[in-house]
């Protein structure tokens, strides 16, 4: 089936808030992810079927919300819903915040992901992020580290220097 992704919407809400809680030990709540719709430097996309017709009534099927500060993107979330998983929306999505980070020109993307989380590190791995550190007991319930990626850009900051 075909995908597309768009900016989140409010109707979207209930959906990516079960997409939250079925893919997160501690997941936001549904006021945290509304706040995101809203920030202005928050980029929440939303995975679809390309096949409904209007991409308000299209069930949300996945989701990346990352923010853009200054010349970086830190990724904060990437989830699909499980029946979905291991189809390559997971990729469609991290594909889709590497062109917002070229379309911005950003110089990097951050994110952190559970050091257990093997499928999260080898998509992320084949996208050439590199491991540049790790958070001790960064996350709760259950305790464990955050193994912190990075991926560089071509952009070029005005002066020419990456």
């Amino acid at each position: 089936m075909p995908y597309r992704i768009t900016p989140a919407y409010e109707s979207d809400l209930p959906r990516l808030w079960a997409i939250e809680q079925e893919s997160f030990h501690n997941p936001w709540s549904n006021d945290m992810l509304q706040q995101e719709i809203t920030k202005p430097q928050a980029r929440f996309r939303v995975l679809r079927d390309a096949a409904e017709a209007s991409p308000e009534t299209s069930p949300a099927l996945g989701f990346c919300l990352s923010w853009v500060v200054l010349d970086e993107l830190h990724i904060h979330q990437v989830a699909v819903t499980p029946s979905l998983r291991r189809q390559g929306l997971g990729r469609l999505l991290l594909q889709d915040a590497l062109n917002i980070a070229q379309k911005e020109q950003v110089v990097r993307l951050y994110l952190e992901v559970r050091a257990s989380n093997q499928a999260a590190l080898g998509l992320y791995q084949s996208f050439h992020f590199e491991t540049v550190g790790v958070r001790r007991k960064y996350y709760q319930e259950p305790v464990e580290d955050a193994v912190v990626l990075v991926y560089e850009t071509q952009a070029e900051t005005s002066d020419g220097e990456r």
